[in-house]
């Protein structure tokens, strides 16, 4: 008769370090969006708006606006927070046809794993000349999301010291655009319940595997 290796015995150390560290705490692997390291600190009142080009900081993030002259506005709303965020682009008040973009980015902390970045998004726009644009950048690289509203889930890698974030853009005047950001997570720093896990992961992976030789 053939026996059947236990699961610690089939499984590697690898594997089974990886099941104690999944087994920590909900942000062993992944942090959510107002929590350290990714906390967005809310404006006042919730909701910052903003018509002047430049870049404004949001605790972990940054709001970089590109408004060319053209009168469109920016908003940062956290209002609904811990559930959601949202951010906006609006119409514009003169009649040019120049791009204008909304970056809200972060950076992975350098102590942190490679991993995913997911989240899901309800994208909407009000855009006749079908010009706007939902997209992610990652490490300055831009990735077209949606162009049409809607809503779903999307996922990417990163690797420690990455910076990424969302992007609104817009080119029509008669264009408005938003995004609402929800169940938001990314790689962080392995809480110490977890790293307590992996190390008991090893250990028991250790423990048994010299078991088996002291037995024969």
């Amino acid at each position: 008769m053939i026996k059947r290796k236990s699961l610690a015995m089939r499984c590697s150390p690898t594997t089974m370090a990886t099941v104690a560290l999944a087994s920590g705490g909900k942000t062993a692997l992944a942090a959510l969006l107002f929590n350290t390291p990714y906390q967005v600190n809310p404006p006042a009142n919730g909701i910052d708006t903003e018509s002047v080009s430049g870049a404004e900081s949001f605790g972990a993030w940054t709001a970089t606006f590109d408004n060319s002259g053209t009168g469109r506005s920016r908003t940062v709303d956290t209002s609904a927070a811990p559930g959601s965020l949202i951010l906006g682009l609006s119409q514009s008040t003169t009649f040019f046809v120049v791009p204008n973009s909304l970056e809200f980015a972060a950076t992975v902390p350098g102590d942190a794993p490679a991993g995913l970045v997911s989240f899901d998004y309800n994208y909407a726009e009000t855009d006749p000349d079908g010009s706007s644009s939902f997209a992610y950048t990652r490490n300055g690289t831009l990735q077209t999301i949606t162009s049409a509203p809607g809503s779903s889930t999307l996922s990417f890698s990163v690797n420690p010291g990455d910076t990424f974030g969302f992007v609104l853009s817009s080119s029509y005047y008669f264009a408005s655009s938003s995004v609402t950001i929800t169940n938001f997570n990314a790689p962080a720093v392995p809480e110490p319940s977890a790293l307590a896990l992996l190390a008991t992961g090893f250990g028991g992976v250790i423990g048994l595997r010299l078991r088996r030789r002291a037995t024969g």
